[in-house]
């Protein structure tokens, strides 16, 4: 059975490197200093390395994007829409990663979505306007404290189409507008 989601690995990177793009151009046009981890399109996923408590080596998967302008923050970006039960959803191994970044660094990562429905796309591929108020962000740390459900859904696993763990959270509850989360740094 086909859904649409993660069935093609090159095209999925692709329109997720457009959004990321996109992003930036926006941060950009609002005064934002900032670094795209993974543009142009790398073949693997950034990447931040240290020691574990152990004193093995640790790898962290880096978020996608990091705003330099005070107060600083790190982005992972997603380019989709809302569950039937209007939920948005992250793999458990992104979410955990993503949370020990930011308590390691004691910075704040946002899980930053840009929904294609709410711009008015047909599709996750369909060409649809860059506008703020199509982008909504949650703090990661927030997150991985409660979810509205969890469950199992694909993913792409080091390019490869696999089946994991998945948390949901209720957008309309969990996600602020970015434009909000933007104009409250800037006062």
């Amino acid at each position: 059975m086909t859904t649409g989601h993660c069935e093609d690995n090159a095209t999925d990177r692709a329109v997720g490197a457009h959004w990321e793009r996109q992003f930036c151009v926006m941060a950009a046009d609002l005064g934002k200093m900032f670094t795209p981890h993974q543009l142009p399109l790398a073949a693997k996923s950034a990447s931040a390395f240290g020691r574990a408590d152990d004193g093995s080596w640790a790898r962290w998967l880096l978020p996608d994007v990091t705003i330099w302008s005070a107060p600083g923050e790190h982005h992972e970006i997603k380019h989709k829409n809302q569950t039937p039960d209007g939920c948005y959803g992250l793999e458990v191994y992104r979410l955990d990663s993503l949370v020990e970044f930011a308590r390691t660094t004691g910075q704040t990562v946002l899980y930053t979505i840009h929904d294609w429905e709410i711009a008015g796309a047909a599709t996750s591929r369909s060409p649809v306007r860059n506008d703020l108020r199509h982008w909504f962000a949650a703090d990661v740390r927030d997150l991985a404290q409660r979810s509205t459900k969890g469950g199992r859904g694909y993913s792409y696993v080091r390019g490869v189409r696999r089946e994991v763990e998945m948390r949901y959270w209720t957008a309309s509850r969990y996600f602020t507008p970015l434009a909000a989360i933007w104009s409250q740094e800037a006062a």
